[in-house]
């Protein structure tokens, strides 16, 4: 995901892809994996946990994508978006909680 967003925005906005900041591009990754992870330590058969997981994460990325690309084809000078950072900060978290509730056992709720 995390270099998949790289690719996409060097291609929407006819630059070169930017691989240079590692760390950058690792800890995005695990972070997006984080919902998968617990799932799959879990070992969850359930099938909504991780569509459900999936499109969430894609929304967000997406939308975080969306407003990066918008903004760099047309910048006001606002500089970064706070919320919405740190919304992506939190969203492998919101996201995981979301998944780990839908994939409790029937018997529970």
């Amino acid at each position: 995901m995390s270099i998949g967003e790289r690719l996409i925005f060097a291609a929407a906005l006819s630059r070169d892809i930017d691989l240079s900041e590692i760390g950058v591009v690792t800890t995005n990754a695990v972070l997006t994996a984080f919902p998968f992870l617990y799932l799959a330590l879990r070992s969850s058969t359930r099938l909504l946990p991780w569509l459900l997981g999936l499109t969430l994460t894609l929304a967000a990325n997406g939308w975080w994508l969306a407003k990066g690309i918008a903004y760099q084809r047309a910048p006001d000078g606002s500089g970064v978006d706070m919320f919405g950072a740190l919304l992506m900060l939190l969203s492998p978290f919101i996201v995981t909680v979301i998944v780990a509730v839908l994939d409790r056992p029937a018997a529970r709720r």
